[in-house]
């Protein structure tokens, strides 16, 4: 194509010296050069009528068919020169009905009017051996080029260029149909100018080959939204791209839905300090290595990870978070999250922290141990939807600044235990604790007076075993809390141990037990003077006996079996260590007969020698 183009250039040049064009001024010719051929009037000399005349822009556009009149000494007759300029040459190719773009030479960031009948045709265009100057900003866009299917700029040099800011972007209204870019093997005989690519292939949404290898982005301040929405993009390798000098990456990779993997570890971000956005809504990612990421300028992680939904694994250890103020959303929406280490996050300048761990279905558990909140002013949503997550300690938690703590807990489904220490009521705290309801476990502190929207049922104090019959009772209790204060979800067990006449080591004749289902009850035995203890009961009339090896279920009251002490004299006929007579204490059993007996013979009975009784009707006894 390089070849024709340039013999179509040299054949008219020919034919305008030799057909006496030198009589136009030099003035005139400069007029003329990029006007529409229907402006520039001619006398055509006798010698040329014969010619083939480059069609007229009415022409074209009112008789198609001119369109496909082909260029004399053409080596392919299906390609017509529809049009060109200094810098540029538009062709038709008949055969599949296409029209494409050749630059070359000096090209200026404006767009000659000539093109202004041919922007909604033109399918491809070639950019090769050229030299680029100016901001190219919304050059190639697809409101500009609306079928434009295929950019290529190659062996060009690009150090004039300022920016490609919106260069490639799709519309957002319509698919764009743009498929291929091809920037390679570029120049850059000067520092490049460029500063700025932001949005540069945004909403470029059937992109599906893209080679950036060309471009050099040393100087380049502003990523942001550069790849976003690209959505058939499957690979991409920006491993050529110089981002020291980058400061904003917000959305940079956003919504790259068909990208499964993406390799950063070339990417300089000392020097970012705005991540905003950079991965949302990245579907396909399973692990993200970001290990080699620094981030001790960024200020702003607003919604960095939202809505990448597959993501699986995060390796987010090396991360210097002590300059971010904003963590809004942070990793909401990851949904198949089942680990986040954040242990290492210095969250002491975080103001934001509204829905940062929200829709997080998969966490199981979360260490948020280090986090310093004492800046956070909002924490609303920060757990919403984490149905997942059994436990939550925030014991550490400061929230006197936080005016804002609407729907922090709501619909976290298998919370089952909340540690909340040290938090302070909030101005707002509408649907706090809103579908908790697994939660079976809340310590608060005696300043949190208000528990919005906590399951409206039996509650009571773990401590000092008061039960509350509704949510009203509960937090009327709780406001008279001088301290924090353990709530189980529930009516607690009651064990009430009645002596029947004994008493315990206190003196008292009643003890009671409190417990919760699951838990031993423990067996205390009362005395009685002249009793023995045998056991306790259910019933009063010593039928059921209580077993204390069963874990509580239900309350009870227990029944303390008395059994008669009795006294059996027995006269001594010998002599036991001077007494003359041996007494003998046990319990009465019954009309039983009682025999004495010594277990060794008269002869030996001393100091040492006992006696054995024995039930002649109970050998047990």
């Amino acid at each position: 194509m390089k070849k024709f183009s340039m013999r179509v250039v040299l054949i008219i040049s020919v034919l305008f010296i030799a057909l006496g064009s030198a009589n136009v001024s030099t003035a005139q010719e400069r007029d003329t050069t990029n006007r529409l051929p229907e402006e520039v009037a001619q006398d055509k000399p006798a010698e040329v009528e014969n010619l083939e005349e480059v069609p007229t822009t009415d022409e074209l556009m009112q008789n198609p068919d001119v369109r496909e009149q082909p260029v004399a000494d053409s080596d392919d007759p299906d390609l017509t020169v529809v049009s060109s300029g200094d810098f540029w040459t538009l062709y038709y190719n008949s055969t599949n009905d296409e029209y494409s773009l050749r630059m070359f030479g000096n090209v200026p960031s404006s767009k000659p009017s000539a093109w202004n009948s041919y922007l909604k045709s033109i399918k491809h265009i070639e950019i090769e051996e050229a030299t680029l100057t100016g901001n190219f900003v919304y050059y190639f866009r697809g409101t500009v080029f609306p079928v434009l299917e295929s950019v290529r700029i190659e062996q060009c040099n690009l150090s004039g260029v300022t920016s490609f800011a919106r260069a490639f972007e799709g519309n957002s209204e319509s698919e764009s149909p743009l498929e291929k870019v091809i920037i390679r093997d570029n120049d850059y005989p000067e520092t490049p100018s460029l500063t700025d690519i932001s949005r540069m292939f945004a909403l470029c949404r059937k992109l599906s080959e893209l080679d950036v290898s060309g471009l050099n982005t040393s100087s380049v301040t502003n990523m942001s939204t550069v790849f976003s929405n690209t959505d058939s993009l499957k690979e991409l390798d920006i491993s050529n791209f110089d981002t020291s000098s980058v400061t904003d990456m917000s959305y940079m990779f956003a919504a790259c839905k068909s990208l499964e993997e993406l390799d950063l570890s070339t990417l300089d971000t000392s020097s970012v300090t705005n991540m905003y956005s950079m991965f949302s809504y990245c579907y396909n990612f399973e692990e993200l290595d970001l290990s080699n990421f620094d981030t001790s300028s960024v200020t702003n992680m607003q919604q960095m990870f939202y809505g990448s939904y597959n993501l699986e694994e995060l390796d987010l250890s090396n991360f210097d978070t002590s300059s971010v103020t904003n963590m809004h959303l942070m990793f909401g929406g990851c949904k198949s999250l089942e680990e986040l280490d954040v242990s290492t996050f210095d969250t002491s300048s975080v103001t934001n922290m509204r829905g940062v761990f929200s829709e997080c279905n998969s966490l199981g558990e979360l260490d948020l141990s280090t986090f310093d909140t004492s800046s956070a002013t909002t924490m609303q949503i920060m757990f919403y939807d984490c149905t997942s997550l059994e436990e939550l300690d925030l014991s550490t938690f400061d929230t006197s600044s936080v005016t804002n703590m609407d729907m922090m807990f709501q619909e976290c489904t298998a919370l089952k235990s909340l540690y909340l220490d040290n938090f302070t009521d909030a101005p707002s705290m509408t649907d706090m604790f809103k579908g908790t309801t697994s939660l079976t476990y809340l310590f608060a502190s005696h300043n949190l007076s208000t528990f919005n929207r906590l399951e409206n049922t039996s509650w009571y104090d773990e401590k000092n075993w008061v039960q509350f019959s509704n949510l009203s009772q509960l937090q009327t209790y709780h406001r008279k809390q001088s301290e924090p204060t353990g709530y189980r979800k529930g009516a607690f067990l009651s064990l009430t141990m009645d002596a029947m006449g004994g008493e315990f080591e206190d003196a008292e004749e009643q003890k009671v037990q409190s417990k919760i289902s699951g838990e031993y009850w423990e067996e205390v035995i009362p005395v009685k003077e002249g009793h023995y203890f045998d056991g306790w009961y259910l019933d009063k009339n010593f039928t059921n006996k209580f077993d204390f090896s069963l874990p509580a279920t239900v309350s009870a009251t227990l029944y303390a079996k008395w059994v008669e002490n009795y006294t059996v004299v027995i006269p001594a006929s010998i002599s036991l260590n001077e007494a003359t007579e041996l007494k003998v204490e046990g319990i009465n059993r019954g009309s039983k007969t009682l025999s004495v007996g010594l277990n060794y013979e008269e002869t030996t009975i001393s100091e040492s020698n006992k006696l054995t009784l024995a039930n002649t009707a109970d050998t047990t006894v």
